[in-house]
């Protein structure tokens, strides 16, 4: 009789010792999946905020092209650049955010290469050069593109000076000629 107690009791303690196996194997792959969730997630956050960052350069781009000091002439010159000063510091006022934004995505990449597949690797590290390279550029740039109006309107200011003094020392002369 004890044997028989015996039996039904090792069967029920394997089997319960199986559910439970089966139980903590499924807890397992559930902590895994949200660990991978948890991953995607924040992935697509650094995706979309690259993005963002990038849209931003993109429209700033135009924005510099349609404001960029051209002028030859003193004063539409001087109001092109007042016109472009604004462009200029809202590119330089971004510097920050796009940093903060590329660094971040940088360390998560270092941090999480090996959880991500190739494709998601790939994916943001091509964001996050295409966001630092074009923001480095659209900075360069729009900062030589200042200083060279700058320095145009020097010249041509001199050029002005130049000019009124010529025409100032040719009256003076025919001043002192008529006399």
């Amino acid at each position: 009789m004890f044997s028989i107690f015996r039996t039904v009791e090792t069967s029920v303690q394997r089997e319960v010792s199986e559910v439970k196996q089966r139980y903590e194997d499924l807890l397992r792959r559930l902590q895994i999946a949200l660990t991978d969730l948890d991953l995607a997630q924040d992935w697509v956050e650094h995706m979309n905020d690259l993005k963002a960052n990038e849209d931003w350069v993109v429209s700033t781009e135009a924005r510099t092209d349609q404001t960029n000091p051209t002028s030859n002439e003193y004063n539409p010159l001087y109001k092109e650049i007042e016109l472009f000063k604004p462009v200029r510091e809202d590119v330089r006022s971004r510097r920050a955010p796009v940093t903060e934004s590329v660094n971040g995505a940088d360390h998560f990449l270092r941090k999480n290469r090996d959880r991500m597949t190739p494709k998601q690797r790939e994916a943001l590290q091509k964001r996050v050069d295409d966001l630092r390279n074009r923001y480095n550029d659209l900075d360069d740039n729009s900062e030589k593109d200042l200083q060279d109006a700058i320095e145009r309107l020097r010249r041509l200011k001199d050029q002005e000076d130049d000019q009124v003094s010529n025409n100032h020392i040719k009256m003076l002369s025919n001043c002192v000629s008529c006399t």
